[in-house]
């Protein structure tokens, strides 16, 4: 089993900050309204639902424990009915275990998307 240690500095990826409106490169842009709603919100929690399975199919050795906090803070705000923050929260649980998957691409040749 391959184990990766997120907190490495050799490892710290730069992470990009935007504010709401900011946009990045030269485009083209378009605008839409996008509202969340307890559909789209189901949308993700499946996503997530799907990544969590990795776990019980393989033996990454990613920080399963930090993704499963994130997907409980988005499950506690959708139960509140605050879908907004529901999703950030789903969003956050899938952009971290990406970033953990990525990691252990780049460690391990082994690991290939096919």
């Amino acid at each position: 089993m391959l184990q990766v240690d997120l907190e490495d500095p050799q490892l710290k990826m730069q992470d990009t900050v935007i504010q709401q409106g900011q946009q990045l490169g030269r485009g083209p842009y378009t605008k839409r309204n996008c509202k969340i709603d307890k559909k789209l919100v189901d949308v993700i929690v499946n996503r997530c639902n799907e990544l969590r399975k990795v776990s019980e199919t393989t033996d990454l050795d990613v920080d399963w424990s930090t993704f499963d906090e994130y997907c409980l803070a988005g499950a506690e705000y959708k139960q509140a009915q605050s879908l907004e923050h529901a999703y950030v929260e789903y969003a956050r649980a899938i952009s971290f275990i990406m970033k953990g998957f990525r990691t252990l691409n780049q460690l391990s040749p082994s690991l290939s998307s096919d």
